[in-house]
């Protein structure tokens, strides 16, 4: 895939999965209302703590792949199964369910446990990142680099926005403007994981 491509593609899955719904998000607004702006932000950066395993996992199954084209095409397919679901979720988000007891503050603690437990970087990097970095180094690691780099800026640059936001207007995630969001970027997701399912199943058929 183009360089381009795998940094648009990084920078899109990386917002999306920022701004929607799920356990990490709710800790982060939980800790914003709790104890400030800065707590938030500690939780927007848990993933980088937690994710280098998988990312150098998924980079050596990508290594594997490069060369074999059913297991690529297998993982292509799920792939883009899982993205094109993230998309459904987000045409309907569940509203975002906020505690309000107050406790004493270890925001990063909580949040490394949050997102270890989480089962959606484990699938995302498993059936997602592996076979797109696959991709990208039948080419050179220059884009596999960019779509790590961007998915990451884009993940982590979006939970800074909503805790910066939140800070200031605690209503501002059960909002219309936010719902709309979602379902935008669902439309990209649906978009990019029919995509992805029909590049696989193109590989599959020998095209």
């Amino acid at each position: 895939m183009p360089l381009l491509d795998m940094a648009w593609t990084g920078l899109t899955l990386g917002v999306t999965a920022g701004i929607s719904p799920g356990p990490l998000l709710v800790l982060l607004l939980t800790e914003t209302l709790r104890h400030g702006r800065r707590a938030g932000v500690k939780v927007a950066f848990a993933p980088l703590l937690t994710d280098l395993p998988l990312v150098v996992a998924a980079w050596l199954l990508a290594d594997r792949l490069a060369a074999a084209r059913l297991p690529l095409a297998l993982l292509s397919v799920a792939g883009g199964v899982f993205v094109a679901w993230l998309g459904l979720q987000n045409l309907r988000p569940p509203a975002l369910a906020v505690a309000e007891k107050a406790e004493q503050e270890r925001s990063l603690g909580k949040a490394v446990v949050v997102n270890l437990l989480s089962p959606h970087p484990w699938m995302f990097w498993g059936t997602v990142g592996a076979p797109l970095l696959a991709r990208a180094l039948r080419q050179s690691v220059v884009p596999a680099v960019s779509f790590i780099a961007l998915f990451y800026l884009g993940l982590i640059g979006a939970k800074v926005i909503l805790a910066l936001l939140s800070a200031r207007h605690a209503r501002l995630l059960q909002g219309r403007g936010y719902r709309i969001l979602l379902r935008l970027f669902g439309v990209l997701l649906i978009l990019l994981g029919l995509r992805l399912l029909g590049g696989g199943i193109s590989t599959l058929a020998g095209g």
